[in-house]
C-alpha cells in the first residue's frame, strides 16, 4: 500500500510554512487573466493609454516572463509608471480603494520602488477598510506571518472572514486552513470543510486538495474515496504537484477508482517533474520494476537521485542497494 501525501504530522505544512504573498499575487492575477499569450495584445493596449493597473500587470509579465522572455528593465519602467499614476490618484482620494491596493502591492514587493514593509501595511489598511477583498487578503497574510506588524492570528482570520464574505476564494481557502488548525479561531473540521468547499467551486486547486484529503480520511465529512478521487483529480488537472501525487497514489492502489499502474506513472511523473520527492522515488521504482511502463534501471537510478537530493532516505537507500549489486 503506497501512502498519499502527507503523512498525518505533515498535514498542509506546505500551506502553513508557506502562508505567503506569492499564492496571494497568483490568485489575484488568475482570477483577472487565465491566458497569457491572449491577453498581451490588451495589456500592451491599456497601458499605452495610461492605465495604471495595465501597467502593473504588463510590469509583472515582463518580471516573472509570463509568455515572455523575463526582463527586469521594462518591468521597472511599467511597476514606476504605474506607481505614478496611482500615487496622483491617492492625491484627490486618499481612500481610493484600487490605488492604496496597488501602492500596497508594489511597496511590498519592491515594484517600482523600494521594499517598505511598514508603508505596505498602511496601504493595505486604508484600502482593506475600503472593503478590497485583496487587500483584506494581503493584510491578512501581514499579521498571519508577523510582517511589519505584530504576529495576530485572530486579526489575519477576522480579514479573512471579511474578504471571505465577498466570495474571495484565496480567503475562503486559508480562512478553511485555519479553522482545520485552530489559528484565530477554535478548530472545527466542519468549518473548514464548508470554507473549503466554497473556494473549491471556485477551482482553487489547493482547495481541493484539502476537500479530498478531508474525504480520504473522514475529518469534517463522512470518508468518501470516490469524492476524494474526484477532487484529487480536479486538482491535479490544474497542475498541483501534490494533488498528483495523490490521485497516482489513488490509482496505484486501486482506491476510488480501478487499480491502473499506467496511469500511476503518467500521475507520478507529472508530480515528479515539478520537484515532488516522494513521486520521484515511486517513478524509480516502477522503472525498476517494470510497473505500469518498461524496465529501465538507468532512469530508475535517475529518478532516485533526484528524490536523494530532496532528502529521500529510501531513495538514498535504493542508489546505495544500486550502487552496490553485482
Amino acid at each position: 500500500m503506497i501512502d498519499e501525501f502527507f503523512e498525518k504530522k505533515y498535514l498542509f505544512r506546505d500551506f502553513f510554512d508557506n502562508f505567503n504573498f506569492h499564492l496571494a499575487m497568483n490568485s489575484l492575477f488568475y482570477d483577472k487573466f487565465e491566458d497569457y499569450e491572449q491577453t498581451r495584445y490588451s495589456f500592451e493596449k491599456w497601458s499605452s493609454e495610461g492605465d495604471p493597473e495595465a501597467q502593473f500587470y504588463l510590469g509583472r509579465m515582463y518580471k516573472e516572463g509570463n509568455g515572455e522572455v523575463i526582463d527586469e528593465k521594462k518591468a521597472n519602467i511599467l511597476f514606476v509608471k504605474s506607481l505614478r499614476t496611482f500615487l496622483n490618484l491617492t492625491k484627490s482620494d486618499k481612500l481610493d480603494s484600487k490605488s492604496n491596493f496597488y501602492i500596497g502591492l508594489m511597496c511590498l514587493h519592491g515594484y517600482g520602488t523600494h521594499k517598505d514593509l511598514l508603508k505596505s501595511l498602511n496601504f493595505f489598511s486604508k484600502s482593506a477598510k475600503k472593503g478590497h477583498d485583496f487587500a483584506q487578503v494581503f493584510l491578512g497574510i501581514m499579521y498571519y506571518n508577523g510582517d511589519g506588524v505584530e504576529q495576530n492570528y485572530t486579526k489575519a482570520f477576522e480579514l479573512f472572514e471579511e474578504s471571505a464574505k465577498q466570495g474571495n476564494n484565496f480567503a475562503q481557502f486559508h480562512l478553511g486552513l485555519m479553522y482545520y488548525a485552530g489559528l484565530g479561531v477554535d478548530q472545527n473540521y466542519e468549518k473548514a470543510f464548508e470554507y473549503c468547499s466554497k473556494s473549491a467551486k471556485q477551482k482553487n486547486r489547493e482547495a481541493q486538495f484539502v476537500l479530498a484529503y478531508m474525504y480520504k480520511n473522514g475529518e469534517g465529512i463522512d470518508k468518501n474515496y470516490k469524492k476524494a478521487f474526484d477532487y484529487y483529480k480536479e486538482s491535479a488537472e490544474q497542475g498541483f504537484l501534490h494533488s498528483q501525487y495523490n490521485l497516482a497514489c489513488m490509482y496505484y492502489n486501486g482506491d476510488g477508482v480501478e487499480q491502473d499502474s499506467e496511469k500511476a506513472f503518467k500521475w507520478y511523473k507529472k508530480s515528479a517533474k515539478q520537484g515532488h520527492a516522494q513521486a520521484q522515488h515511486m517513478l524509480g521504482t516502477m522503472y525498476e520494476q517494470a510497473i505500469g511502463v518498461e524496465m529501465n534501471i538507468i532512469e530508475a537510478y535517475r529518478w532516485y537521485k533526484k528524490s536523494a537530493k530532496q532528502g529521500n532516505e529510501k531513495a538514498k537507500e535504493e542508489i546505495f542497494r544500486l550502487e552496490n549489486s553485482n
